[in-house]
């Protein structure tokens, strides 16, 4: 509890390394698994592999970007001098983070504690890039190894630890048996994926087994990505590799994307019990995107001939969910549009740049009140994670 209010976390997250998973992968995948973990620490000090443990395949791997130029310089080369701070003072691990912080459920508990949240609900970090592994069954492998990871995660504070599963995406029947399998699991109580792949945009018809088997389990769809690495947001390659640019932009833009394609191609109408969110990029955007959506409903309406309502009914008719940052000054005004049964409190945990003192912030806030305090921080997070008892 926080000064009185209960607190659901509807998006922290835990520190899923490659090695932490091996051993749930089945074979042969999980030699496989193991062979990428020593061949990227042998990389490392080539100076072209970044240090942290991803579960990519090998040709995604050769595509991950290294330089971080700096803003104001001229190539990545000028990192290199004293005068500029280097990359590795840009993203950095949280200053509170502790060994077992995002895996250890004991340690992670008394995270939590600290900073007042109750109940949570995991999400990954380094495996929400598990598109990037382009083979069907190796992905599938992948997929069922983290979630029995996580799961025993969850265990081992029932009740109060959720997560959500992730799935497949090169193979829509091998997602949908990943999807029934794990809606028996207690700790799951939703899907995370950016329904993205190339060529294909979360209203394309390839997803709507996926669509269909999470509202046949009443669990929510979590739309999150991670920072410059798969499933890429827009953009990309303009931001000339600089985690400024790539950081700030690529959430928010990769969320217009998703939640423009899942309105503009009909998923709310075509799957009336499914429930969304977008994670991760802060709320003041969706007023603006709504009200984009509606004008170009009126005026370009036969290039979306399964939406029948106007976007910003489906935005705010109570199925789509949107993450705030507690200090965001525009947050009443988005809560008075959007309405503030459909905003949520996420914390990030434990990432570098997640606020640990959030929730004092969001308490001590004047312009809102006790009521809208209530359905930020848990009633809502109830309302779209519906298996949270």
């Amino acid at each position: 509890m926080k000064a009185g209010f209960q607190v659901i976390d509807a998006d922290g997250h835990v520190f899923d390394t490659a090695s932490r998973l091996a051993p749930f992968v089945d074979e042969p995948y999980r030699s496989r698994l193991v062979a990428l973990v020593e061949w990227r620490r042998r990389n490392v000090d080539g100076g072209h592999m970044s240090i942290t443990e991803l579960p990519f395949n090998f040709i995604a791997q050769g595509f991950e970007r290294t330089g971080r130029r700096l803003l104001g310089t001229r190539d990545v080369a000028d990192n290199l001098d004293p005068a500029l701070s280097g990359t590795k003072d840009l993203v950095g691990f949280h200053e509170n983070l502790r060994e077992g912080s995002g895996y250890d459920a004991a340690v992670t508990r008394e995270d939590l504690d600290a900073m007042g949240i109750d109940l949570a609900v995991f999400f990954p970090t380094s495996t929400s890039s598990i598109v990037a592994i382009d083979e069907a069954p190796y992905e599938a492998a992948v997929c069922r190894g983290y979630n029995r990871w996580v799961g025993e995660f969850c265990a081992g504070r029932p009740g109060e630890f959720h997560a959500v599963a992730i799935i497949p995406h090169w193979d829509t029947s091998r997602a949908v048996d990943e999807i029934d399998r794990v809606a028996g699991e207690p700790w799951c109580v939703g899907v995370t994926s950016c329904m993205t792949l190339p060529g294909k945009l979360p209203d394309h018809p390839y997803f709507d087994p996926i669509y269909a088997a999470i509202a046949h389990h009443d669990l929510a769809l979590g739309i999150h990505s991670g920072t410059d690495r798969p499933p890429y947001p827009p953009g990309r390659a303009e931001l000339s590799d600089n985690y400024f640019l790539l950081h700030m932009s690529g959430h928010p833009w990769q969320q217009m994307r998703a939640m423009a394609a899942m309105v503009g191609g009909g998923i709310y109408e075509r799957f009336p019990t499914l429930r969304v969110a977008h994670l991760e990029s802060g709320c003041g955007w969706v007023p603006y995107w709504m009200e984009r959506m509606d004008a170009h409903f009126e005026t370009q309406r036969h290039t979306v001939p399964f939406l029948r309502s106007k976007p910003s009914e489906h935005v705010t008719g109570g199925r789509c969910f949107v993450s705030f940052e507690a200090d965001e000054a525009i947050l009443p005004a988005v809560a008075e549009v959007v309405g503030d049964g459909q905003l949520i409190y996420a914390s990030d945990y434990p990432h570098y740049d997640a606020k640990w003192d959030a929730l004092d912030t969001i308490v001590d806030r004047k312009d809102l009140t006790d009521e809208q305090k209530r359905k930020l921080l848990a009633d809502n997070a109830r309302r779209l994670f519906t298996r949270i008892g």
